[in-house]
């Protein structure tokens, strides 16, 4: 699940990446900008999401970039939200990221087959709820199969569907949570893509619908009228920067890297 080639290791320690500094101007650093892009519409392609955001720089920090979309989008809609369902086996950064927003939880319990039932995230539905924080597969190792009537349920209640693609590499070619139709919002690990030990930073992407698009993290990384690729920070909608630059580079050399050998097509 986490394999560790070498060969991304090599191309993460390229002199022309390491050496490049963060606040070089964009124009210093086409090749480091159509790398990001291309990046981004790798894991547009895999997770089915239009938008992505690589600038969380760990697992954690995604979801903390979910919350807030979904806090902000409540909040522009005029009716502000406190709570967010979780289910009992989630990881325990999840009610963290929960508290760190703002909201509270509430738990749902699984049922005998180790997953979450739509009748569960009903009886907790309510007018106060702004979303369901959900892992699929869950930390169990099970696949939420119900994800997407629970989605409908959380929908029909005007709440936000998030999912976490820690687990993504055992639905990878099998499941792309933007096509349900139902999922509106998505984190999916940079680091399903490379090499993962104690003294590696990590990397998430954060992919979200066209609804959701105007509030990913400053800047976003754009085309303009002449397909020239810069850092756009007139997003007026957006939820501000989530740190002083824009994600873990080295770690998204990786998980091109790996993409690209394993089944990226040109």
């Amino acid at each position: 699940m986490k394999y560790n080639p070498k060969l991304n290791d090599k191309a993460a320690s390229f002199p022309d990446f390491q050496e490049h500094h963060p606040l070089a101007p964009c124009s210093s650093a086409p090749g480091i900008l159509q790398l990001m892009w291309e990046l981004q519409q790798f894991l547009a392609e895999i997770s089915g999401f239009p938008a992505i955001s690589l600038q969380p720089v760990a697992g954690a920090q995604g979801e903390f970039c979910g919350l807030l979309i979904m806090r902000k989008y409540h909040l522009d809609r005029g009716k502000p939200r406190t709570k967010v369902i979780i289910p009992d086996s989630s990881h325990g950064t999840n009610p963290a990221s929960v508290a760190a927003v703002g909201f509270s939880t509430i738990e749902v319990k699984s049922n005998e087959q180790g997953i979450i039932s739509p009748e569960a995230v009903q009886a907790v539905m309510s007018d106060d709820v702004a979303g369901v924080m959900m892992t699929n597969p869950n930390t169990l190792g099970l696949f939420e199969k119900n994800i997407v009537e629970i989605a409908k349920v959380v929908h029909k209640g005007g709440g936000l569907m998030y999912m976490d693609g820690a687990n993504l590499n055992a639905t990878m070619g099998i499941f792309r949570p933007g096509e349900t139709d139902s999922i509106l919002c998505i984190s999916t690990c940079i680091k399903r893509f490379r090499p993962r030990t104690a003294a590696v930073d990590r990397g998430r992407a954060v992919g979200v619908t066209s609804e959701l698009e105007k509030y990913l993290p400053l800047p976003t990384l754009t085309k303009d009228n002449h397909g020239k690729l810069f850092f756009d920070y007139d997003r007026p909608h957006s939820i501000g920067r989530l740190h002083g630059f824009n994600g873990n580079f080295a770690n998204m050399v990786r998980a091109y890297a790996y993409i690209k050998t394993m089944a990226a097509r040109d």
